[in-house]
């Protein structure tokens, strides 16, 4: 939950850093550390969960296996890493099983991560550890 404040608390299910530092199943909401900046948006996926810090950024966390962090790797995060290459100004954010997308003020979207099924929306069927740009339609 992204609270008015800006605060991030999570809770449940937590085998791959999803919900907090740690890899213990959270039964109570437990705050995840921010360093002092605020989440605006927040948008989570199987084992994974992104948030739109102060506006600006996209800062990613947990499971990792087909670059649903933005990173540009396949390495799981117990804390947030910056995704990389977004190239605009994000508005929302949205994740699924193992991908991620941000909308940006400009109209256009990206989405990283697993793409064998099209999630990534690019026309084709790779996966993507870094931003790439969805083919909306004309």
């Amino acid at each position: 939950a992204a609270l008015v404040d800006g605060a991030l608390w999570c809770w449940g299910y937590n085998s791959d850093g999803a919900v907090s530092r740690t890899l213990r199943n959270e039964h109570r909401p437990v705050a995840f550390p921010l360093g002092g900046r605020r989440a605006t948006a927040l948008a989570t996926g199987a084992r994974h969960t992104c948030a739109l810090l102060d506006g600006t950024e996209v800062w990613c966390w947990g499971r990792n296996h087909a670059g649903q962090l933005g990173d540009g790797t396949a390495t799981g995060r117990l804390s947030a890493v910056r995704v990389a290459g977004l190239d605009g100004e994000p508005t929302r954010l949205a994740a699924g099983v193992a991908f991620s997308c941000a909308a940006l003020a400009d109209g256009r979207a990206r989405c990283w991560g697993g793409g064998g099924n099209g999630q990534l929306g690019d026309g084709g069927t790779e996966s993507s550890p870094a931003p790439t740009t969805v083919r909306l339609p004309p």
